[in-house]
């Protein structure tokens, strides 16, 4: 074969190696098996060095294992970047509350809290920093504007308001609350019944 011939077919069977590679790391994603997806992502991420899609998969990729230090790095690079900005920023601020460098989360989520497209979780995900903080009167203003996006946005009329808050509790208790707090926090946030 001639040197272009070769090339020509190694490039081929790259394409293909790519296609199946992309196709394996979603399956292992949806079954849950998050370290053959990394391996996969970071196959292709050999073949397609600095691809910004492969460093926010490889980052939630990580996230899903529990490291959240070499997560926030792969997300500290598409900020650099330029690149899924307001995404990557939601990324690090969560990786630095699970670290507990609540100061560093709580900077990223004033930065998120600013921009248009504010939603739900980050309002939640803001008043459990400022909490842990410390900071409970701005807590309970984030989590009531929470409430107010949640209610507007859920898609399941039946599930309690509270419900994502109660999804955390045990992030809040790692954090240094205690069962108490958290029970007069959620007095304090009880919506009215819904008419």
């Amino acid at each position: 074969l001639l040197k272009t011939e070769c090339s020509e077919v190694l490039s081929q069977c790259q394409a293909i190696f790519s296609l199946r590679q992309e196709q394996m790391y979603l399956c292992y994603s949806a079954l849950g098996r998050y370290e053959q997806e990394l391996d996969c992502l970071k196959g292709l991420e050999e073949m397609n060095p600095g691809d910004t899609r492969l460093i926010s998969e490889i980052g939630l990729c990580l996230m899903q294992l529990e490291r959240y230090e070499e997560a926030a790095q792969r997300f500290y690079e598409l900020e650099y970047k330029g690149e899924r900005v307001v995404p990557s920023w939601r990324a690090i601020a969560w990786c630095n509350f699970k670290m507990g460098r609540l100061e560093q989360a709580d900077k990223y989520y004033r930065k998120i809290l600013q921009q248009d497209k504010v939603t739900w979780e980050d309002y939640l995900n803001a008043g459990h920093t400022t909490w842990c903080l410390k900071q409970t009167t701005e807590a309970i203003a984030h989590y009531r504007n929470y409430l107010q996006l949640y209610r507007s946005k859920r898609k399941d009329t039946t599930q309690p308001l509270l419900s994502p808050f109660d999804e955390d509790r045990k992030e809040l208790l790692l954090h240094g609350l205690n069962d108490l707090d958290i029970s007069l926090m959620r007095d304090i946030l009880q919506p009215a019944p819904e008419s």
